[in-house]
């Protein structure tokens, strides 16, 4: 309405129209320019006025935008005048809720769920794994923070209770398994990889027996053969990757409790 206030015919024959038709202010004319320049100079509206008022009048504002002429953010936005024109509306952090006077964590008013605030970071993710009590998740699976909440996750089917993810954060193992350090595994796995290992043990002394024997007959052939049963050994040892000094006394003690 202002800016045709002062407004005129401007047409080929401005006297012909001021002499014909009715004055400015009340003509079809203005109205019409009125119309047009409802939404026309406002750049945060996607409604220029173009035939889309639908008879509202009012400007239809972009994300972000609010007010009669788009001139106000939106709750979850801030007036953000860091950018190459005069200001826009920038959606606030992640880790605001409603309102925030900047961008980043620090900007925000009230922090969102699943966050807290810090005096020197400003609101930032809440570790629900390790600050609620009671613990969040049930037994028999773990909790995963993730950003802003947390999930719980199965544990491994070889833990009875787990403090992460994998056989070898079990608390206890499950039925049908046996720990052995670090793991739990499965106990017939086990028992089967005893024997295996007991009777290669068992194949070794056996050989080291047999090379005694020979050499109570022949010190140069039993000298040969040790040698073979030496490299025997090591090879096998190397194959299976046993070379640690514990496996052996692994063995005993898993014999000893049977």
């Amino acid at each position: 309405m202002e800016r045709t206030s002062r407004g005129k015919f401007e047409g080929g024959d401005a006297l012909w129209e001021e002499s014909r038709l009715r004055a400015y202010a009340d003509s079809e004319i203005r109205l019409v320019e009125i119309q047009e320049k409802l939404c026309a100079d406002e750049e945060k509206a996607s409604n220029q006025g173009a035939g889309t008022r639908k008879g509202s009048g009012q400007c239809r504002c972009d994300s972000g935008y609010t007010g009669d002429f788009c001139e106000q953010c939106k709750v979850g936005y801030y007036n953000d005048t860091s950018g190459d024109t005069s200001w826009q509306c920038t959606r606030c952090d992640k880790a605001c809720k409603g309102h925030c006077r900047e961008g980043g964590p620090k900007g925000c008013e009230v922090c969102a769920d699943g966050y807290q605030y810090s005096v020197e970071f400003g609101c930032v993710d809440s570790n629900e794994c390790i600050e609620m009590n009671p613990h969040p998740c049930k037994h028999g699976t773990f909790c995963v923070n993730t950003i802003g909440s947390y999930r719980c996750v199965e544990c491994d089917k070889s833990c009875d209770g787990c403090r992460g993810d994998g056989p070898d954060m079990c608390e206890k193992c499950a039925k049908g398994y046996t720990f052995q350090e670090p793991l739990c595994i499965e106990t017939k796995t086990w028992q089967r990889s005893l024997h295996v290992e007991v009777a290669r043990y068992a194949t070794y002394l056996g050989l080291c027996i047999a090379t005694f024997i020979i050499f109570r007959r022949s010190f140069f052939l039993a000298s040969v053969i040790g040698i073979f049963v030496a490299v025997y050994i090591g090879l096998s040892e190397y194959t299976v990757g046993e070379w640690d000094k514990r496996s052996l006394i692994k063995s005993v003690k898993s014999l000893t409790a049977l």
